[in-house]
């Protein structure tokens, strides 16, 4: 293996996904590439259109953030694992499945988050969409 694609939030489950993964990379000599996305903003006008530029980078900014305290935790485990990041803009399940095929990742890797039938009917389902539209082998981590 070569890349491994990790899908991550701030969230526990995704940071035991990561942890997979990068013990995964660690015996298969693979990188490990740490991503979160977010959504643009949908407008419609007033304040919140004015204030879309900085909110974007602000929310850029965020995710930057977590993606490298992430690596950093992962990094004290796993010093000679290659970790990058990479802070996408898109929904996230189509954004992560361009992401897996532009870096020819060889594995998807994401966190559940069990929230059962009704959630997934309701919220819907991240890793659900994920496994059904990545054309790559996604590795759900409980």
């Amino acid at each position: 293996m070569r890349k491994i694609l990790v899908a991550v939030d701030s969230s526990e489950p995704a940071l035991h996904a990561a942890t997979m993964a990068a013990d995964i990379a660690a015996q298969s000599g693979s990188a490990v590439l740490l991503a979160h996305s977010t959504q643009p903003l949908l407008m419609a006008s007033g304040w919140i259109a004015a204030q879309a530029p900085e909110l974007e980078v602000a929310e850029r900014n965020e995710s930057e953030t977590m993606l490298d305290h992430m690596r950093s935790v992962l990094k004290l485990k796993y010093p000679k694992v290659v970790i990058e990041t990479a802070a996408i803009r898109g929904q996230p399940a189509d954004a992560m499945t361009a992401l897996a095929d532009s870096e020819d990742a060889e594995l998807v890797v994401v966190g559940s988050r069990s929230h059962g039938k009704l959630g997934r009917t309701l919220l819907g389902s991240f890793a659900s969409k994920l496994v059904h539209t990545c054309k790559r082998p996604v590795l759900v981590v409980r």
